[in-house]
């Protein structure tokens, strides 16, 4: 039986999908010669399956997918705001200090030391922010350990740096 495909005038062929049986047409997509079981006639015009399925599936645009949620470790979280405070009560018991001896290297370490605090505070409550601004990947523990760890190092070589007060840092005592 002849039909007319892409302009000419065919005679019967086997189907593309099923080549036992007789096709019946031609995909207006894929050209596959097509039987009456693979046929899907849309709008006037004829589909093999995969066409159909291809063209007609929905798939969802990027504001439509679901976004995964950032987890980040909530025991490294707690730390690192504990450190932060820790070291903010530092920097105040350092810039009394500075307050009485005037000293410029104890207001240097003081500066320092609240800045890391902030930087504490800042991966503890907005690691978010941290991980987009940074390009550090907080979601992984040992990103998340690392910067903590560099942080505390940080704060160790800058403090070794500064002034301590006669008989200590563990016996001053601040004015207030």
């Amino acid at each position: 039986m002849p039909f007319l495909l892409k302009g000419r005038l065919e005679t019967v062929a086997n189907c593309a999908y099923h080549p036992e049986r007789d096709s019946v047409g031609a995909c207006v997509n894929c050209g596959q010669l097509i039987c009456a079981e693979c046929k899907v006639v849309l709008t006037g015009k004829i589909y093999c399956n995969p066409c159909a399925d291809k063209l007609f599936t929905v798939t969802p645009t990027p504001s439509q997918k679901v976004k995964k949620k950032a987890t980040y470790s909530m025991a490294l979280r707690w730390v690192s705001g504990i450190f932060g405070f820790l070291l903010i009560m530092s920097a105040i018991n350092g810039l009394s200090y500075f307050a009485e001896s005037g000293l410029v290297s104890e207001l240097i370490v003081d500066i320092v030391t609240i800045t890391i605090a902030i930087a504490y505070f800042m991966i503890a409550f907005v690691p978010h922010w941290v991980s987009a601004k940074f390009k550090i990947n907080l979601q992984k523990n040992s990103a998340f350990l690392a910067l903590f760890l560099i942080l505390v190092a940080v704060y160790f070589i800058v403090g070794a740096f500064g002034p301590e007060p006669p008989g200590g840092w563990w016996n001053y005592e601040a004015p207030w």
